[in-house]
């Protein structure tokens, strides 16, 4: 049982594990990496979105997802404090 339980944890933690990077990147040569509960919220937010990837970083109240794929095209995100999309333009 306790195999089990451990089996469980672990994919849990992979399924929930975002698909982009949020390493430590920088906005105006500020670093400004992501907390492990705003990679999970962003990850919710962008599975929700139908977008995947991308390079995330933290701009103060704001989370920017560059390079994200939705659907066959390539975007840059800008989501809100409460990970609601506010800005979704085409990548160029």
């Amino acid at each position: 049982m306790k195999h089990i339980l451990i089996t469980a944890a672990l994919a849990t933690g992979i399924a929930a594990t975002p698909a982009f990077a949020a390493a430590d990147k920088k906005i105006d040569g500020r670093s400004n990496p992501l907390t492990k509960e705003a990679q999970t919220k962003l990850g919710v937010a962008m599975k929700d979105a139908g977008c995947e990837g991308g390079d995330a970083v933290q701009d103060g109240e704001y989370v920017s997802v560059t390079g994200t794929t939705c659907g066959n095209r390539s975007y840059n995100l800008t989501f809100d404090r409460d990970f609601k999309v506010t800005q979704k333009e085409e990548a160029q």
